[in-house]
């Protein structure tokens, strides 16, 4: 989160996001097929892990999981998008604590992105054109799937807090962020919207139509109900927040948290998505 230039650092201190210590190694074999490769069963992941039947995640520690997406959907995700014939120096993307927590002493960073967004960029460049729309299709193609299933997972476990109406969904309430933790989730949406945005931006200095490059808009990842939570508790008001939870809102939720003084000031108790109370006037007051 500390590439983004403004608030990047502020944002990292107030939600560090750690290194999974039960590491499932990303074997740079594609990103499609991980899971199945790395030994999990593709009913266990597809029915089990992302459509909620959670009898099919028992086998394991549920911090297993947690592993396996920051792997297949963090490291995956660089390793595809970015470095494709060479290996993610992952040392370049962790660091130390200062005063290491044993339950996390390891940190992501992504200080280097831009540096390897950069690189990435400048080997498309070189690329014969073919191979460089080829490239960003893909790369565009695989944030799509990664965008679905992490929206699906955190939608199910989200759905299941609100309203825990059977054990299946009692046991996502109570269980769901052991596996797919905010600060995982956050991690992954930064990195999602950071390529996104990126090979856009590519394609457009490539001179790529978008129906050569099959572009997305970065403004399609969405942002985490964990900053929408740490919001409301900041004081900001639920109509400035539900923009926040619009499509292009995800960054400026980012900003706002690291900016608390910036929210409207008063009591937004009875505000609403579609309007904010906090300045009316009440005759009766």
């Amino acid at each position: 989160m500390d590439h983004f230039p403004l608030f990047g650092h502020i944002l990292k201190q107030i939600i560090p996001i750690r290194l999974r210590h039960d590491e499932v190694p990303y074997d740079g074999g594609g990103f499609h097929g991980f899971g199945e490769r790395v030994g999990f069963d593709s009913r266990e992941l597809m029915e089990g892990l992302f459509l909620g039947n959670h009898s099919l995640l028992t086998r394991r520690p549920l911090s297993v999981y947690a592993s396996l997406i920051q792997s297949w959907f963090y490291w995956g995700l660089l390793h595809e998008c970015l470095f494709q014939c060479s290996t993610v120096e992952i040392e370049d993307y962790c660091e130390q604590q200062r005063r290491p927590d044993e339950n996390c002493p390891v940190l992501i960073t992504m200080k280097f992105l831009e540096r390897d967004l950069v690189a990435a960029a400048q080997r498309l460049q070189a690329a014969d054109p073919a191979g460089a729309t080829t490239h960003i299709k893909n790369a565009n193609d695989l944030l799509a799937r990664g965008l679905f299933l992490l929206r699906v997972l955190s939608g199910q476990i989200e759905k299941a807090t609100k309203s825990p109406t059977d054990d299946r969904a009692q046991i996502w309430a109570a269980h769901g962020r052991e596996v797919f933790p905010h600060d995982l989730e956050l991690s992954l949406c930064c990195l999602g919207y950071t390529i996104t945005y990126a090979m856009d931006v590519i394609s457009a200095e490539l001179s790529l139509s978008s129906s050569e490059n099959n572009a997305r808009s970065a403004g399609g990842w969405y942002t985490p109900p964990f900053l929408i939570r740490l919001l409301e508790n900041l004081g900001f008001c639920r109509s400035d927040i539900h923009h926040f939870e619009g499509i292009y809102g995800f960054v400026t939720a980012c900003m706002a948290v690291t900016l608390p003084s910036h929210n409207k000031r008063g009591n937004h108790s009875t505000c609403t998505a579609e309007r904010c109370e906090a300045d009316n006037i009440k005759p009766q007051e």
